[in-house]
C-alpha cells in the first residue's frame, strides 16, 4: 500500500497548485504563501494556516489497486538500485562539466567574498537579496542540467522541470544582478563585487544558452497572475 500524507496535512481554500515547485523559498516575501500547500503545512500556527481544509487523497481506490498490481508501491530490487546509483554517478560527472554550473558554482564563491567586503553597505536589502539567492541560483541550475540530462527529457515539453528550474535560476539571477547593481550605489568600487557580478552575467548567459527557451516556462502564480 501507499503511504497516505499525515492526517493533519491540510491544503488552503484558495490553493494555487504548483506555487511552491519554481520560487525562491522566500516566504515571508511571498505574496502567494496564503495559497501556498508547502507554507500553511509547515507554518501551522501562522494566519495564513487557519483558511485551509483538510486533505483529501485524490486516487481513486480503483486506480490504486491499478497502480498496486502493477508493481508501482514495490520496494526497487538492489540491482535497481545499484543501476540507478550509477546512472547518477554519470549524471553527476556530465553535469559538474557543464558551463553554466561551473559558472554558477564559481559565483557562489565570488559572491561569500564579495559580501565579505562591503563593510556597511552589507546591512543593505540589496545585500540581504544577494545572500538569500546565494546558493539558491547553482541548485537551480544543477536541478535544471540534471533534468536535461535525463532520458525522459523532450525538449518541446515546455512545463519541464527542466525549464522550470532554468527559469527559476534565471529569475533569481535577474534580481540578484539588480540587487548588486544597487549595492554599488552604497559602496565604493570593490573589486570582489565586480568579480562577483561579472561571474553571476556569464553564469546566466551560460543558462540561457543551455536552455534557450526557459523564459517561456510559467510558473503558476508569478507569470499568470499581475503583481
Amino acid at each position: 500500500m501507499s503511504e497516505q500524507p499525515p492526517e493533519h496535512f491540510v491544503i488552503p481554500i484558495n490553493v494555487l497548485e504548483g506555487v511552491h515547485n519554481y520560487c525562491n523559498r522566500w516566504c515571508e516575501r511571498c505574496r502567494f504563501r496564503a495559497r501556498c500547500t508547502v507554507y500553511v503545512n509547515t507554518n501551522p500556527d501562522s494566519i495564513e494556516a487557519r483558511d485551509t481544509v483538510p486533505f483529501e487523497p485524490v486516487m481513486s481506490p480503483e486506480l490504486q489497486e491499478t497502480l498496486e498490481a502493477a508493481g508501482a508501491f514495490e520496494e526497487p530490487t538492489a540491482a535497481a538500485m545499484a543501476e540507478f546509483d550509477r546512472r547518477e554517478r554519470r549524471l553527476r560527472r556530465e553535469i559538474a562539466k557543464e558551463p553554466a554550473l561551473t559558472l554558477a558554482k564559481a559565483y557562489t564563491t565570488a559572491a561569500e567574498v564579495a559580501l565579505g567586503e562591503l563593510g556597511e553597505a552589507g546591512a543593505h536589502d540589496a545585500a540581504e537579496v544577494v545572500r538569500w539567492h546565494q546558493y539558491f541560483i547553482w541548485i537551480k541550475v544543477h536541478r535544471a542540467l540534471h533534468g536535461k540530462m535525463d532520458e525522459w527529457f523532450e525538449p518541446t515539453d515546455m512545463e519541464s522541470d527542466a525549464y522550470g528550474s532554468a527559469k527559476a535560476a534565471l529569475v533569481a539571477m535577474d534580481d540578484v544582478m539588480a540587487a548588486w547593481l544597487a549595492l554599488g550605489e552604497h559602496t565604493a568600487s570593490v573589486s570582489a563585487v565586480h568579480e562577483a557580478v561579472e561571474l553571476l552575467g556569464r553564469a546566466r548567459a551560460a543558462v540561457e544558452s543551455a536552455f534557450p527557451r526557459a523564459r517561456e516556462f510559467v510558473r503558476p502564480g508569478f507569470d499568470t497572475e499581475p503583481a
